[in-house]
C-alpha cells in the first residue's frame, strides 16, 4: 500500500523538475519617514527607496536601492536638539540598504540589514517557519489601484500593523520585508512600526532569472539564528493512515492529479512551441494640449479579464517599451490609465508582428473629477503652553507697528494705561525671536516694531520670571514671543545709554528699531 502511494508522488516531482519554475520582478517606491521627535522644532525626514522583488518557483528576494544617497550622499543628516544641540544622524551607505529572501521549499527566511559605519559589514539574521505562521484578515474591501483589482489584508501585531492591497493576477505568496502567507502580489501597502509605504511600478513576468540573484554576497557573511515561527492555523479532526477507506481515497485522489499533470504537461509543451514575443512601445498624451502623461499605468492581458501579462509605467516623457512573451492563440488587449484621465482600452493586433509602434495614444480627462480644493493653514493654532498667530493671516495692508497688527488678533487688548492684554491678562514679558530684548518695555515695542517684519505672535502662558523655578512654584505668567521673518528681513535691536550704542540686553532710555532687508 505504501507503494501505491509513494509512486505516484515520485512521479509526480519527477514531472515537476522538467518544467520551468515561474519567474517575476516587481518594482516598488518605497517611502520610510523618520520623525525627530526631539528636535527643536517639528522635524521629519523622507527616506527614499526602490524596491526590487524576484520570484523564481518558491524562491523570493527583495532588496532595497537606497535613493535617498541622492540628497544625503555622505550618510549623515544634521538637526538641532532640545536637549543635546547639533545632532548628527547617520544612516547606511550600502548600495543595498536591506534584503529579504524567503524560500518556500526549505520553509526559511533570510534578512540583511546594512551597517551605518562605512566598512564595517551588516548583520544577518535567519528565521525558520510554518506555512500558516502570519494570519492575515482579509475583509471584504476591494479596490481597483490603476487597472488591478485589489483586496485589502491586514497583519496586526502588538508591536506594528500592516496594511496591504494586493492583487490575485499575479500568484505570489510573499508580501512586502518577507511576509509569508500573502495570497497575492502587493500593489500598495503600510507599514506602521516602520512609517513605510510601498507602491507597485511595475511588474514582469516570464523572464529569465539567474540563480544567483538569489544568493547575494551579503548572504556570505554568518547568519544569527532569530527562532522558528509556528502555524497558527487551527486544524480540526485527525485521520488515521491505517484506516483502508482513507487510503483508498488518497490512492484515488493521486492517481487523478497524475493523470491531469500529464494532460498539463503535454499542452503546456506544445503551447512553448507557439510562444512569441513582442515588443510594444508608444506614448501617451492629453488628448487636447498633446502634453506628455508620466506615470500613466500600462497592463497587456489575454482577454478583458485574462491574466496579465505585462504591468508598467511611463516615463517622464509620456512614453513606453517593453517586450512581452505569449502565445500565438491569445487575444492581447492593452488597457491605459490614469488618475485624472479617462482609461483607454485596446485591441493589439499580433499578427505576424515582431514589433509593435502604437504612436501617440491621446486620453481625455475623466468627466466627474471633482473640483480642485486649495488647503490652507490654521491662522491660529497650539503647541503646549504656546499659542500661535500667523501675522500674514490678520494683515489688511493698513499696519504700519506692531500696535496696529496684534490688536486685529482675536483676545488681545490694549487697555487705557496702553498695557496689552490676553484674554483680560496681562502681558508682562515682551521677547523677540526669544531674546529679552525689551524686557518689561512692551509700549516701546508695541509702537515701534514694524508691522510688516513679523512672522508670528506666539502667546506663552504658565510662565515664571525667574527660569529656575519654572514648573514649581508662580508660574501663572503671560510672557508675548515676536517671531521675525526671517527669510525677507534681518531686525537690528539698538538701545543707547550714556551715548554709547549697544545691540543686546540693552537698559537704555531710547531705543531705535531697524529693519534691513537682506541682499
Amino acid at each position: 500500500m505504501k507503494n501505491l502511494i509513494v509512486l505516484p508522488l515520485c512521479l509526480l516531482v519527477a514531472l515537476q523538475s522538467f518544467s520551468q519554475p515561474p519567474t517575476l520582478r516587481a518594482r516598488y517606491k518605497v517611502q520610510q519617514t523618520h520623525i525627530i521627535e526631539d528636535a527643536s522644532e517639528p522635524t521629519s525626514v523622507t527616506l527614499d527607496y526602490e524596491a526590487v522583488f524576484l520570484k523564481k518557483g518558491n524562491v523570493y528576494l527583495t532588496y532595497f536601492k537606497p535613493l535617498y544617497l541622492q540628497k544625503y550622499p555622505s550618510g549623515k543628516f544634521e538637526y538641532t536638539s532640545r536637549s543635546l544641540g547639533k545632532v548628527t544622524w547617520t544612516i547606511p551607505i550600502d548600495s543595498f540598504d536591506r534584503i529579504n529572501y524567503v524560500n518556500l521549499d526549505s520553509m526559511s527566511s533570510r534578512s540583511h540589514f546594512a551597517s551605518t559605519v562605512q566598512g564595517v559589514p551588516g548583520n544577518n539574521f535567519l528565521n525558520t517557519f510554518e506555512k500558516g505562521c502570519r494570519l492575515w484578515k482579509i475583509n471584504g474591501e476591494e479596490k481597483n489601484i490603476n487597472g488591478l483589482n485589489c483586496r485589502k489584508a491586514i497583519l496586526q501585531s502588538t508591536s506594528s500593523k500592516i496594511e496591504v492591497w494586493f492583487t490575485a493576477d499575479f500568484p505570489v505568496e510573499v508580501g512586502p520585508v518577507g511576509l509569508v502567507d500573502l495570497p497575492g502580489l502587493a500593489v500598495d501597502a503600510t507599514i506602521s512600526s516602520m512609517n513605510e509605504t510601498w507602491t507597485l511600478i511595475d511588474v514582469e513576468t516570464g523572464i529569465e532569472l539567474d540563480d544567483k540573484l538569489f544568493w547575494p554576497d551579503r548572504f556570505y557573511q554568518a547568519f544569527a539564528n532569530k527562532g522558528h515561527l509556528k502555524s497558527k492555523k487551527i486544524f480540526l479532526g485527525n485521520f488515521s493512515l491505517m484506516d483502508s477507506t482513507f487510503v483508498n481515497t488518497l490512492t484515488t485522489l493521486l492517481k487523478l492529479i497524475l493523470t491531469i499533470w500529464l494532460i498539463l504537461l503535454s499542452l503546456e509543451t506544445g503551447a512553448q512551441e507557439m510562444q512569441r514575443q513582442i515588443n510594444i512601445s508608444g506614448c501617451v498624451v492629453t488628448k487636447e494640449a498633446g502634453e506628455a502623461v508620466a506615470d500613466a499605468k500600462i497592463i497587456v492581458r489575454k482577454g478583458y479579464v485574462g491574466a496579465i501579462l505585462a504591468y508598467r509605467s511611463t516615463s517622464q516623457n509620456g512614453c513606453f517599451n517593453f517586450n512581452i512573451n505569449f502565445q500565438i492563440a491569445d487575444s492581447l488587449i492593452l488597457f491605459i490609465s490614469h488618475s485624472f484621465l479617462e482609461t483607454d482600452t485596446t485591441y493589439l493586433n499580433t499578427t505576424n508582428e515582431s514589433a509593435l509602434a502604437l504612436g501617440n495614444i491621446r486620453l481625455s480627462p475623466q468627466k466627474n473629477l471633482l473640483k480642485g480644493v486649495t488647503i490652507t493653514s490654521s491662522p491660529v493654532w497650539t503647541r503646549g503652553d504656546t499659542t500661535f498667530f500667523s501675522a500674514e493671516h490678520f494683515i489688511d495692508g493698513d499696519e504700519k507697528k506692531l500696535r496696529d497688527l496684534i490688536t486685529k488678533m482675536p483676545g488681545f487688548e490694549i487697555d487705557e494705561q496702553g498695557r496689552l492684554r490676553y484674554k483680560k491678562r496681562l502681558v508682562e514679558k515682551f521677547l523677540v525671536e526669544g531674546e529679552s530684548l525689551f524686557s518689561e518695555k512692551t509700549t516701546l515695542l508695541l509702537n515701534s516694531l514694524p508691522a510688516h517684519s513679523i512672522q508670528t505672535v506666539q502667546v506663552l502662558d504658565n510662565q515664571n520670571h525667574n527660569k529656575l523655578m519654572k514648573g514649581l512654584s508662580g508660574d501663572n505668567s503671560i510672557f508675548l514671543n515676536i517671531g521675525l521673518k526671517k527669510e525677507k528681513t534681518q531686525c537690528i535691536l539698538w538701545g543707547r545709554r550714556s551715548g554709547h550704542w549697544q545691540q543686546r540686553n540693552v537698559h537704555a532710555v531710547s531705543f531705535m528699531v531697524f529693519i534691513r532687508k537682506k541682499g
